[in-house]
């Protein structure tokens, strides 16, 4: 049982989110030296200090699976995370190859290229976390891991922004592109609303906005609150929204 310690890995053997039970055998089982001591009495001790000593095989075997599936789980709860920052799966190809055209970060773009098989059960989660944290698995800790799931959502941030200006920059000749990132990370949601309009249109428009936006500074509401809630809202007039 001893060796079973030995092929955790050491993300594993340091961290606090397990049960306080399979934290006690982690640790208990780290510093064994007596294999007949550690399983008949020290184990034994650590999960039975109600006394029932029947239940003692389930409980040991209940922390042991829970060792071992710890930091499986934690992968895939961060493969999720990612999975949620970017959204949908539909065309992540296109969008990644789209976006790295608009960016010089390197590791902002070496980021985008781990994304292509985000949805796939071939992603290396833990390449995408040591890319994050610029640190191997082997000095990951808890820290780490949040540290790194912040970041992320940096980078999920950028990619929706990036991606919503690569959009409007391409728009085609004498049409109208508005896209709009709304929100940060996992609740960032890129609209983007493309039209025409002719020029004189477009001038009248600009002159009932200017009157709203001094109307609306007497309110006490700020220019960036105003600007924000009008194209969330334009969008959603233009497309034809409630």
């Amino acid at each position: 049982m001893v060796k079973i310690i030995f092929t955790l890995p050491l993300w594993t053997l340091h961290t606090n989110l397990l049960s306080e039970s399979s934290r006690i055998v982690r640790d208990l089982l780290n510093k064994a030296s007596d294999p007949y001591k550690i399983l008949f009495v020290d184990l034994k001790e650590a999960l039975c200090k109600d006394e029932e000593y029947s239940k003692y095989s389930s409980r040991l075997e209940d922390s042991i699976s829970e060792l071992l599936a710890a930091y499986p789980n934690m992968l895939e709860k961060f493969k999720i995370h990612i999975q949620s920052e970017i959204g949908a799966a539909y065309d992540l190809h296109q969008r990644c190859n789209y976006v790295k055209q608009h960016t010089d970060d390197l590791r902002f773009s070496a980021f985008i290229d781990r994304l292509d098989g985000l949805f796939s059960q071939e992603f290396n989660v833990e390449n995408a976390i040591s890319l994050a944290l610029n640190k191997p698995t082997e000095s990951w800790r808890d820290g780490d891991i949040k540290e790194a799931r912040l970041i992320v959502s940096e980078w999920a941030t950028k990619f929706k922004h990036i991606e919503a200006y690569a959009v409007a920059d391409c728009r085609k000749p004498k049409r109208n592109v508005v896209a709009v990132v709304i929100g940060t990370g996992e609740n960032a949601n890129t609209r983007i609303c493309e039209f025409d309009i002719l020029e004189h249109d477009r001038l009248a428009a600009i002159t009932v906005v200017k009157k709203f936006f001094n109307d609306c500074g007497h309110n006490g509401l700020s220019p960036k609150a105003l600007l924000g809630a009008i194209a969330e809202c334009g969008i959603d007039f233009a497309q034809g929204e409630d």
